[in-house]
């Protein structure tokens, strides 16, 4: 704030204590700052297209999800292969029962880096809305979705111990403090 005070026309000053607020979750202060920072002008284009990005964040986050559209399209503008900007879209659609869009937009966010597998997941969940339903299309995507994620944590899973699996075995229980 004391930066703001000195130097209240510095686009980069509101757009800092933006990041700030949206850090700290103040949502309404964080809108403010980014608005005031691009309506300055001055922002170099990273920063620029950082600042609508958050902005789309931050409207989602208040359930505006008209300017989080909005924004996240500018962002997109800046950036067209955002996988972030794109899955803004793509959740505010879905938040606003546009089904069809929301899993055309959680499709390219999925064709583009990085792996975006909340954007996976969202779209697999928003399959089960569509209509009309197709039950056999969404269990092979679920199948699908299962498969790849299995495939990615392979090499995390616990050493599996075999179990016998009768009834009457002895069951050996051991605490630990």
């Amino acid at each position: 704030e004391q930066w703001l005070r000195l130097e209240p026309a510095n686009a980069l000053a509101h757009y800092s204590a933006a990041v700030i607020y949206q850090g700290l979750n103040d949502l309404d202060r964080a809108e403010s700052r980014y608005l005031r920072a691009l309506g300055l002008g001055g922002l170099p284009p990273h920063l620029r297209y950082s600042a609508r990005l958050n902005l789309g964040v931050v409207y989602h986050s208040k359930c505006d999800y008209d300017q989080c559209l909005h924004w996240s399209r500018l962002a997109l503008e800046d950036k067209p292969d955002c996988a972030a900007a794109t899955f803004n879209i793509a959740s505010a659609c879905l938040e606003k029962g546009d089904i069809a869009a929301a899993i055309r937009y959680c499709e390219k966010a999925n064709a583009l880096p990085p792996d975006f597998a909340k954007s996976k997941s969202t779209r697999l969940f928003a399959l089960n809305l569509l209509q009309p339903y197709d039950a056999a299309m969404v269990y092979r995507e679920h199948r699908r979705w299962g498969e790849e994620q299995q495939a990615l944590h392979a090499a995390s899973e616990p050493t599996r111990f075999a179990q016998a699996a009768e009834p009457t075995r002895r069951l050996r229980i051991g605490y630990v403090s």
